[in-house]
C-alpha cells in the first residue's frame, strides 16, 4: 500500500474526465487506516498556484497533529521550498506521522511554481510518507 515504509513516494492517477479518479481516491483513503491524510481538491481558481499553496498548507496542518501553523505561509513557491518545507519535514519526522498528501485535479495548477513544491515534497518527506497526484494528464 502507498505510504508504507519503503513503498513508493509518489503515485499518479491519470485519466480523462469522468473516469472515477476522485471516487477511486475516496475509496482508497477510506481504507487507509493509520495514515494522516492532507487532501486538497484543486479547481480552475487555483491556476496561479497561490490559493493552492494556502490549501496545501492548511491540509497538512490539519493532518499532522501539533504542526506549527506558522510554518505554513501563504507565500511564493520559493519561500515555501526554502523556508516552510524544511520546517514541515522536520515536524513530520518529529511527530512520527505517516503523511499522505493527495492533490486531486492537479491539472488545474501549472503556475506559481506549485509543481516544484510538489516535487520538493516528494524528495524531502521522510520514509512512510506519500504524495498522490490525480489529474487529466501527467504533470
Amino acid at each position: 500500500m502507498p505510504g508504507a515504509a519503503g513503498g513508493p513516494r509518489l503515485t499518479l492517477v491519470v485519466a480523462p474526465p469522468g473516469w472515477g479518479k476522485s471516487s477511486l481516491l475516496s475509496r482508497w483513503l477510506a481504507d487507509a487506516d493509520g495514515l494522516a491524510v492532507a487532501y486538497v481538491a484543486l479547481d480552475e481558481r487555483d491556476a496561479d498556484g497561490r490559493r493552492a499553496l494556502g490549501y496545501l498548507g492548511e491540509a497538512v496542518r490539519r493532518a499532522v497533529a501539533g504542526l506549527d501553523a506558522a510554518a505554513m505561509p501563504e507565500a511564493s513557491a520559493s519561500v515555501w521550498i526554502d523556508e516552510a518545507l524544511p520546517v514541515v519535514v522536520r515536524q513530520v519526522v518529529e511527530s512520527d506521522t505517516r503523511l499522505t498528501v493527495v492533490l486531486d485535479d492537479f491539472h488545474h495548477v501549472e503556475g506559481a511554481g506549485f509543481p516544484s513544491i510538489v516535487a520538493a515534497l516528494v524528495d524531502e518527506l521522510p520514509a512512510g510518507c506519500h504524495v498522490v497526484i490525480a489529474g487529466r494528464e501527467a504533470p
